[in-house]
């Protein structure tokens, strides 16, 4: 669809179904029900589902009534009015008037939408594009200062937005948990078998099925109750307490009272109580595994502007909700609360889920559908054949159902209700909560388990053990750095280790504190151990980094998988420092250093460093390519004409046990699956 209709076609398998992006609702519960029954009201549509969590509408119509170009051309109608709303209400910035923003062009963006009051009653504003806006534009946006909001402000803002507090889950009550345990057919059908016994005079038949039934339901109730109870107190283990700027000063104030416009002071070990867009940085690293699973702690960059369609976990100049602080320090004013978050999109979207019934729990349901007509059947037959054969009609129906209790397996929910919890008990003493019996089961039944390798399998604990030149391979072992001959040897006695060992001290954020090595380095495990080995070599980083001083540095993207720093030269020249993908970083280059000689690359000696790097890369060592270059400009984001210096591996320590516990896994008969941004050598 064309933008001017306000919405995008996401999908369109076939004709009279159609799914649709409308940024007009995207978070905006409101707006997404007006909507919703506007167009159930077009005579041609059958029904329609939004989904504000992604801004989306699944219609479905009656395509020989009405064809896509009618369906557009009426959500037009529909769609624009909202949009129009959208795009002209404003911020609330105070308790009586709402103050006009400051136009501030962004570099990427020439205009953005203004930020959305919502009524009292409904949710937060739609969030647009943060990390493709500049800092100043994005504070312009939200009607915020970087000396932070005023209390008045703040206040109003609470008022407004509501309490920044994600959505608890629903806890299940003590009913509906002790409900739950009589919902299965096998349990329904000694149920009936009970009440029948009862109502034909066999009341202890009826006595021994309902205990039965009572001791089933009690220990499944007892079981998921204690699990419920330990699994909500996880919960009260978050911090309380987030320090922001108000009015230029620092405030410690609740997690609960931080609203849109709010700026965050970001110090190591604090958790992110909202998403925000940073407004500066310094060595700031973040840890998102809670976010996105990436269990190395991510370097963040105040001043970067990504693209609109970066993804999220390459989103450099934003912070979220439940991630941690690991190094560093900044501020970054707030952009989204509460389940606007992208955390609270997450647990809204998987709350949204209905949990699918386990393998067994088909199965049990299954035989029961089966027995139950079987045993009907064969009592249904039992009864005709013997009143046909002049037996009274009581007496035959006393008979059946007696065959029909005795086909009902009472022992069957009991021995399954108990297997499962004693398999709940054994997880808990193996420190993982179950929160429902059936969960055991489907844990059971698992098939295939993907592991993330880096910090998973691994220690995340990066350590340089190979660097290979022109003419040297060097190991480093024992703190010492040792030659093939296996004889310790002196960098000083290679200038061209000693070049790539200053070269990647120069392309690092690593914050050095302590000459010690080892010691005193703050920043990712790869560039800690890359600096620690060039420490080891002898050299001093921090005499190197004022000799050489910063200018301009271009972290690893999508589309360039290296990085790469620039630092000034005494003469007013500028020097070059890369390291990342050795491919990438080796077509860059047209010269390698061979002997302190600059010797111009040949297609032989390419190929011949990319057999080096397969083979570092099959001994599951982690290799980077290092280059470096000299420029008559401050500032080079596509380098070319480098030199080469040569490989370096490093190795992450498998953690203790994972060869053991792999076996077992296949003696499970479970496969694994290894998933790693290595190079398929190294995996």
């Amino acid at each position: 669809m064309s933008q001017k209709y306000a919405a995008e076609v996401v999908n369109q398998i076939y004709p009279g179904r159609v799914r649709l992006k409308v940024l007009s609702i995207y978070r905006q519960d409101e707006r997404l029900g007006q909507l919703e029954k506007a167009i159930m009201g077009m005579g041609y549509v059958e029904s329609v589902k939004g989904n504000s969590l992604t801004g989306s509408l699944l219609i479905f119509f009656n395509p020989d009534l009405a064809g896509p170009a009618k369906l557009y051309k009426d959500l037009h109608t529909l769609v624009g009015p909202i949009r129009a709303q959208a795009d002209t209400e404003a911020l609330p910035t105070s308790p009586r008037k709402s103050r006009p923003a400051r136009t501030v062009k962004s570099p990427t963006k020439p205009k953005a939408p203004r930020y959305a009051a919502p009524q009292a009653s409904s949710t937060a504003p739609p969030r647009f594009e943060w990390h493709a806006q500049s800092p100043a534009a994005t504070v312009a946006m939200l009607e915020s200062e970087e000396q932070g909001l005023s209390r008045a402000i703040a206040l109003h803002r609470l008022a407004a937005y509501g309490p920044n507090l994600l959505d608890e889950n629903r806890k299940r009550s003590a009913l509906k948990m002790a409900a739950e345990q009589f919902m299965s057919i096998p349990v329904a059908m000694l149920g009936i078998s009970a009440a029948v016994s009862i109502a034909t005079g066999g009341i202890a038949d009826a006595i021994v099925i309902g205990g039965v039934v009572v001791i089933n339901a009690i220990i499944g109730y007892l079981t998921e109750s204690s699990a419920e109870k330990t699994i909500n107190a996880l919960g009260n283990l978050l911090p309380t307490q987030a320090t922001v700027l108000r009015e230029g000063q620092r405030v410690e104030i609740p997690l609960a009272e931080v609203v849109p416009g709010d700026v965050l002071v970001l110090t190591p070990g604090a958790y992110i109580p909202a998403d925000a867009r940073l407004l500066n940085t310094k060595s700031l690293t973040v840890d998102e595994a809670a976010l996105t699973g990436e269990s190395l702690p991510v370097q963040k960059d105040a001043a970067s502007i990504c693209l609109a369609e970066t993804p999220l976990g390459e989103r450099v100049n934003m912070v979220h909700m439940g991630t941690v602080v690991t190094g560093g320090s900044g501020l970054a004013v707030v952009t989204a609360t509460a389940r606007q978050t992208e955390i609270g999109a997450i647990q809204a979207l998987v709350g949204a889920v209905e949990t699918p019934d386990t393998p067994m729990q088909r199965q049990l349901d299954h035989m029961g559908v089966q027995l139950a007509a079987f045993s009907a059947g064969i009592c249904c037959l039992v009864f005709g054949i013997g009143v046909l054969r002049g037996m009274g009609w009581m007496q035959m129906l006393n008979s059946s159902i007696s065959l029909a209790v005795a086909a009902v397996p009472e022992g069957l929910p009991a021995v399954a209700t108990t297997t499962l919890a004693l398999g709940i008990r054994e997880m808990s003493r193996r420190k993982v909560l179950i929160r429902q019996l059936p969960a055991v089961e489907s844990l059971g039944s698992v098939q295939v388990l993907c592991l993330d390798k880096t910090g998973t399998l691994t220690m995340n604990q990066m350590k340089v053990v190979s660097i290979r030149t022109d003419q040297h391979s060097i190991v480093l072992r024992d703190d010492r750095y040792w030659n093939m001959e296996g004889e310790p040897c002196s960098m000083e006695e290679h200038p061209e280790i000693m070049r790539l060992l200053e070269v990647v001290i120069l392309c690092s954020e690593v914050t050095i504190n302590e000459s010690t090595p080892g010691s005193g380095l703050e920043g990712s495990p790869t560039e800690c151990a890359l600096v620690e080995a060039a420490q080891l070599a002898g050299i001093r980083g921090t005499d190197l980094r004022a000799g050489y001083p910063l200018v301009a540095l271009h972290h690893r993207a999508e589309n360039r998988p290296y990085m790469l720093s620039t630092h000034r030269l005494a003469d007013g020249g500028f020097y070059l420092a890369v390291k990342g993908s050795p491919s990438e970083v080796l077509a860059l280059c047209s010269e390698w250093l061979c002997g302190g000689e600059r010797i111009k690359l040949t297609r032989k000696m390419r190929q011949s460093i990319l057999d080096i790097n397969e083979s570092m890369a099959s001994d599951a060592l982690r290799v980077l390519g290092v280059a470096y270059g000299l420029s008559d400009q401050p500032d080079v984001e596509t380098p070319s004409g480098l030199v080469w210096l040569g490989l370096i591996g490093m190795e992450d320590i498998i953690r203790p046990g994972m060869p053991e516990l792999m076996a077992q896994f296949h003696e499970a008969g479970i496969e694994t699956v290894m998933i790693t941004g290595d190079q398929s050598a190294t995996a």
